[in-house]
């Protein structure tokens, strides 16, 4: 009769069963390295996201003082006029803000009636109606990016004087004054951009992916503007953390595997050997190996008590 085998899996169920901190140490370490690597592949992807939106900030951080540097420029031009008489002439006002607005391509005086504006809106153009508008509503300088004569360029608008006493200065400046600020670090599959409205007038990288770049909009203050950021959509990863989600289960499993490591070891030391248990006599003999031994002698053996009763009447 030929000997049953053992089959593989038999084999492999006893050496789970005889070594269970093993097997425990072996599986959450597997857990450990699967999750570091889904940790890396997601955060990699999400690379160019984080990329996208340092770039954003960087543009945002540059083109704000530039936006301030001009307005300051409106505002000591207004300083020079002020206070506007009835008198004062319009060529006086354009000088004073063509002196104070060196990049300045032309500079225009009008009256608070802007009934001949809004009679041919196509001549007068909707862009620059808009930007005046705006100064009148508005305090402080207004700004926005308009087409003149075929090409974008920067307007900027001023109210100046009282009320009877108001004119309204409009100056064109070429939209030169904000080159440079998207010259920053950028991935190629990203999308950087200065919007106005919906239309971008700044536009730098992927353009497939403008479409998203409203969701990391971050706004200029005191202008009309944003910065907007985007990069192709990627795997947001466990709790929407980009990749840290899976490293912090990985370095969870990594140290339940290096628990089941330490703690057997650590059972073993502490274990009592059975023999300083039973003391410096060792163990309890048996009868047999005590005569074996010679500790009881041959003779010796064990008689029933002997009772000496004498019977009295």
């Amino acid at each position: 009769m030929k000997p049953s085998r053992t089959s593989p899996l038999d084999t492999a169920r006893q050496w789970v069963q005889s070594h269970p901190w093993q097997t425990a140490l072996g599986i959450f370490a597997l857990f450990a390295l699967w999750f570091a690597f889904t940790a890396f592949d997601v955060y990699s992807q999400n690379q160019t996201e984080r990329d996208a939106i340092a770039a954003r900030d960087r543009v945002s951080a540059l083109i704000g003082p530039k936006v301030l540097a001009l307005q300051a420029q409106m505002q000591e031009a207004q300083k020079k006029i002020e206070p506007v008489s009835a008198s004062m002439m319009d060529e006086t006002v354009k000088l004073a803000f063509r002196e104070s607005i060196k990049d300045s391509e032309s500079v225009e005086v009008y009256g608070t009636n802007l009934e001949a504006a809004y009679a041919d809106i196509p001549a007068f153009g909707a862009g620059k109606l808009s930007v005046i508008e705006a100064s009148i509503n508005g305090d402080g300088v207004a700004m926005r990016v308009i087409r003149i004569g075929g090409g974008q360029k920067l307007a900027l608008a001023q109210a100046v004087g009282e009320e009877d006493r108001r004119r309204l200065v409009f100056v064109v400046v070429p939209l030169d004054a904000l080159n440079r600020v998207l010259d920053t670090p950028l991935p190629s599959a990203a999308y950087l951009a200065v919007r106005q409205g919906q239309a971008d007038f700044l536009i730098r990288g992927n353009a497939a992916v403008a479409s998203m770049a409203e969701m990391n909009a971050t706004p200029i203050a005191q202008t009309p503007w944003r910065v907007v950021a985007s990069a192709p959509l990627a795997e947001s990863g466990m709790f929407e953390a980009g990749g840290f989600g899976e490293a912090g289960l990985a370095l969870a499993f990594l140290l339940a595997a290096l628990a089941c490591w330490i703690i057997p070891k650590r059972m073993k030391a502490n274990a009592v050997p059975v023999e300083e248990e039973e003391g410096e006599m060792g163990p309890a003999l048996t009868l047999e190996q005590m005569k074996a031994q010679g500790i009881l002698t041959g003779n010796a053996t064990e008689s029933a008590p002997v009772f000496n009763i004498k019977e009295t009447i």
